[in-house]
């Protein structure tokens, strides 16, 4: 039989994965922030880009890379921000409903919770890995999307 103590760590463990989640999504929100900055100067100043890289004598191609890495990037950080089905501890009526006139001793309630903590804590897991996976994945873009950029103003500073 479960104590409350043993309650109380499996609902640590669903909290940690609350805090990863709040985590990811800062995360998320920065580089959606970065990314659409630079990738909407891109595409709405491309005549004007083009132009200035011509005079640079900056590769188009070059800058195409950079917007492709930005563009990349941003369906990641979509892909990993979609709405995520986010598993709830337990539904308050299914608990009460079987008891009746009886409630459990505070054991078996802790038991059934601890159940409940521990099912939702994995497919939160689950769901957190997943949205980590391509936000670092968008990350990785995201940096190598600044290295072409410093490379492009290396190759404009050279002439």
């Amino acid at each position: 039989m479960a104590t409350k103590d043993q309650f109380e760590f499996f609902r640590a463990l669903y909290d940690e994965e609350e805090r990863r989640y709040e985590q990811l999504e800062g995360r998320a929100k920065l580089y959606l922030s970065i990314i659409t900055a630079l990738l909407a100067a891109f595409v709405l100043k491309a005549d004007e880009v083009k132009r200035s890289g011509e005079k640079l004598l900056v590769p188009w191609p070059l800058m195409l890379v950079e917007a492709l890495l930005l563009a990349a990037a941003l369906l990641l950080v979509i892909l990993g921000s979609l709405i995520r089905t986010y598993e709830g501890v337990a539904d308050p009526e299914q608990i009460i409903d079987p008891y009746g006139q009886k409630p459990p001793s505070d054991a078996v309630f802790f038991d059934l919770r601890i159940a409940d903590f521990a099912v939702a804590t994995n497919r939160n897991s689950n769901v957190n890995d997943r949205t980590a996976r391509y936000l670092s994945a968008a990350g990785v873009l995201l940096a190598l999307a600044m290295l072409t950029l410093l490379v492009l103003f290396a190759v404009a500073l050279r002439h």
